[in-house]
């Protein structure tokens, strides 16, 4: 009488154990997910932050370039 027991539990317990490796497979995915999302956004700002560095830097540059062409433009205007 023991045997049949036997094999009725194993298979409950493999059972068990399937339902609860698939469980973890779920959470360790939606982790990883969560995880990977995490480092994604804070490469973003990172490269947003790198990009408005730049772009201050185009900024000036432009700014000072208009000042010099304005600077130009009058002095060839005086000229005439």
């Amino acid at each position: 009488m023991l045997a049949p027991l036997a094999v009725s539990t194993a298979g409950t317990l493999l059972g068990i154990a399937a339902v609860l490796s698939a469980a973890g497979g779920f959470v360790s995915t939606i982790v990883g997910l969560r995880k990977s999302r995490s480092e994604e956004h804070s490469v973003a700002l990172e490269q947003l932050s790198e990009r408005e560095d730049e772009l201050a830097k185009c900024r000036s540059t432009s700014e000072a370039l208009a000042k010099e062409n304005h600077k130009l433009k009058m002095a060839r205007a005086s000229e005439n």
